[in-house]
């Protein structure tokens, strides 16, 4: 027997040719032995936009068998569902949340340093520090604004 996959199906409850929603199916592709049994996962979410109603839910596994190649499918759920609202905590939702948050606050974070780092750059170029007036060598030259505070008078 080779498991080929898992998928389920979300169907209307009152006519079960209307699939309301299919889920994602699951490869598997694993040959199994004749007198053998085996579990497996399959692990689904609801959207958060699912309508709280009852639907009716499938679980299919598709398998071939022996040397055949036609596929076959077993259902092994198959029962009415009611979608209710959970009044808990959303632990996901609110994880994906802080981390797009995050993830915005480190962009225009590192944007305003970045605007920051370019205007102090671009003025520290124009304005000297002190330490560097005080560092070159050379005759000053007073100019209108210049104080005499500090100077000697040279003969």
């Amino acid at each position: 027997l080779l498991v080929q996959g898992i998928t389920g199906t979300l169907h209307d409850p009152a006519d079960l040719s209307q699939v309301k929603m299919n889920f994602t199916g699951v490869s598997i592709n694993e040959t199994l032995a004749g007198d053998s049994e085996i579990s497996y996962s399959y692990r689904f979410m609801m959207p958060a936009n699912t309508p709280m109603e009852t639907f009716h839910m499938m679980f299919h596994v598709f398998y071939t068998s022996g040397d055949s190649q036609q596929q076959g499918v077993s259902t092994f759920f198959n029962s009415t569902v009611e979608m209710y609202d959970n009044d808990e905590f959303d632990w996901h939702t609110f994880s994906v949340t802080a981390e797009k948050v995050g993830m915005f606050v480190a962009v225009v974070g590192t944007a305003v340093a970045l605007i920051v780092y370019a205007q102090d750059s671009n003025g520290a170029s124009a304005v000297p520090t002190k330490s560097a007036a005080s560092a070159s060598s050379g005759p000053r030259s007073r100019g209108k604004g210049s104080s005499k505070k500090g100077s000697k008078k040279r003969n």
